[in-house]
């Protein structure tokens, strides 16, 4: 299958911005692997007008405009192609912001855990997401000076699951793991680093995730969530306690650096540095919006002194937000997570990943090497890291432990990477509710990388 961007074949598209129309070209449904094993391999290209005439207000035009790349991946299920449009309130998507922004977007779908072939058989099970969204880079790559914008300025962005596929983009460039992988789809033969990498509550380091949960939710047995509500069993609280001692030692192990220097670190009570790192990281977003805590009333778990937030107490805001996930969070022991379903077989059977439930339930175990091809930590200090990585977790979310995209940020920052990260205030497990930001992000990255 021919892999060359057809740079004649778009359709010229116009959509209303306020009361003016603004005009795009989209190049719709191209495959972007010359051995497909799913229809979903499938991306559509949008570039605005403004820049092939070098009109546009933001000063990119077809030449350097970056590429950015959203996915739609959500759950580890597959991410069908993004397209622009106005969002329920009435907002512009990130991919109509991007176009409005002067940027070219690139919008492939993705395989996911509930891809399945004519065979009745899944083929997007691990590592499948990934190797997807290295495929449609390399395939930019090949079509430098066809496909419009810089190849030298792809930016990916997700959510929750798709953010972990936009740490995993960034996280392993180049990483020659994936090499087989892209081969059997028929990838171009091309670079797969990028240039940036925006992440938006990434359900990462699945591994270590279930113990990193009961670091801060231990000891909270009531759970409510999309999941389902109630209280831990007897066998939850011990599993709970189990895994809660676990995390210290993991932690340690990675030898983090605060922004000064000092190592973060946990007792085996779980306190210590790190902790006193996470809050203060939730106390900067509390008084980011303090006019707006202010107005909405008190909140016994902050410390307020000499016009700002300088206390929090962690375990009464924990339960403040209140625990979503049972005991253990994401390996449990019927296999029914979602993350259980990500290293199934292409049969369907559900494995195990984290070593806590391989040793306490029964059941397959996933491969190892596959483990470490869905994990953007183990790859930091080897394959071709983005340059720039921007990190958001709201500070109500409780999907996923605040331990996770903490130290995810700390181990890029200490391995010299730019690392813009936030925990804004109130903000749940959610992504794209602050575009205009995002995109003052992409303007300055894109102004020093000229400089």
């Amino acid at each position: 299958m021919n892999l060359t961007f057809p740079i004649d074949s778009y359709t010229s598209e116009t959509i209303l911005i306020g009361n003016a129309p603004f005009h795009y070209r989209k190049w719709a449904d191209i495959p972007y692997v010359s051995k497909p094993v799913s229809d979903i391999q499938k991306l559509t290209v949008y570039a605005p007008e403004s820049i092939f005439s070098n009109q546009s207000h933001f000063h990119y035009d077809q030449n350097n405009a970056p590429i950015l790349i959203p996915n739609c991946v959500g759950g580890y299920c597959e991410g069908p192609q993004a397209a622009p449009l106005f969002t329920a309130n009435g907002q512009m998507n990130m991919v109509l912001h991007a176009l409005f922004h002067g940027i070219v977007v690139v919008c492939p779908g993705i395989r996911g855990r509930n891809t399945k072939n004519e065979s009745d058989l899944y083929t997007g099970k691990a590592p499948a997401l990934i190797v997807d969204m290295k495929a449609a880079i390399r395939y930019i790559r090949k079509n430098k000076g066809l496909l419009p914008g810089n190849s030298e300025r792809i930016i990916t962005s997700g959510i929750s699951a798709g953010g972990a596929l936009s740490a995993l983009a960034g996280c392993t460039g180049n990483e020659p793991l994936y090499s087989k992988y892209l081969d059997e789809i028929g990838a171009a033969d091309e670079r797969d680093d990028i240039f940036a990498a925006n992440c938006y509550c990434p359900i990462i380091n699945l591994e270590n995730a279930c113990s990193a949960y009961e670091w801060q939710f231990g000891g909270i047995d009531s759970f409510s969530g999309w999941l389902g509500q109630g209280e831990h069993t007897e066998d939850q609280k011990k599993y709970s306690c189990l895994l809660k001692a676990q995390f210290p030692s993991y932690l340690n192990s990675l030898s983090l650096t605060d922004e000064r220097g000092n190592l973060l670190s946990l007792n085996e009570d779980g306190i210590g540095s790190f902790l006193e790192f996470v809050k203060e990281k939730l106390l900067e977003s509390a008084n980011y919006s303090k006019q707006a805590l202010e107005n909405s009333g008190s909140y016994p778990f902050l410390t307020y002194k000499d016009g700002k937030y300088t206390d929090i107490n962690f375990r009464d805001y924990c339960r403040f937000i209140g625990r979503m996930k049972q005991a253990p969070a994401f390996d449990n022991p019927s296999l029914s997570t979602p993350e259980n379903d990500v290293f199934a077989s292409s049969s369907g059977t559900k494995k195990h990943f984290s070593v806590f439930s391989r040793s306490m339930f029964p059941g397959p175990f996933a491969d190892e090497a596959l483990l470490n091809l869905m994990n953007p930590l183990p790859h930091i200090r080897s394959a071709s890291l983005a340059r720039h990585f921007r990190i958001r977790h709201g500070a109500a979310d409780r999907d996923t432990s605040f331990a996770i995209p903490v130290l995810f940020s700390r181990a890029l920052a200490n391995a010299g990477i730019d690392v813009d990260f936030f925990m804004p205030w109130g903000i749940p497990h959610a992504g794209d509710y602050d575009l205009e930001e995002f995109f003052r992000w992409i303007d300055k990255i894109c102004t020093n990388d000229e400089n």
